[in-house]
């Protein structure tokens, strides 16, 4: 739930939301490793997650074309801040 919740900047909806989205992701408590979850998939399991980042990585593009950087400068930037190459690539590709 925090991991959604630091992911998302906020709540998705309200908590109680929250927590019934993470509650789907883990299932069932288990001491067994395949059973665990890998946080990286929370923007892909969690549409609402994916849409907020997508729109701080695409404001970040848009302000950095302004300033006529290019793709691969602006590719390269967001990279050494971690922002994940997937998440980049997405919204590169859906920069309107």
């Amino acid at each position: 739930m925090v991991a959604i919740y630091h992911q998302n900047g906020d709540w998705i909806q309200d908590r109680h939301a929250t927590y019934g989205r993470a509650k789907k992701m883990v299932g069932k408590l288990s001491p067994a490793t395949d059973d665990r979850v890998n946080l990286d998939d929370i923007p892909q399991k969690n549409q609402e997650v994916l849409d907020r980042q997508m729109a701080v990585v695409k404001e970040l593009i848009s302000m950095m074309l302004s300033v006529s950087a290019g793709k691969e400068q602006i590719r390269t930037a967001l990279m050494q801040k971690q922002i994940p190459q997937k998440l980049i690539d997405l919204a590169m590709a859906n920069l309107a």
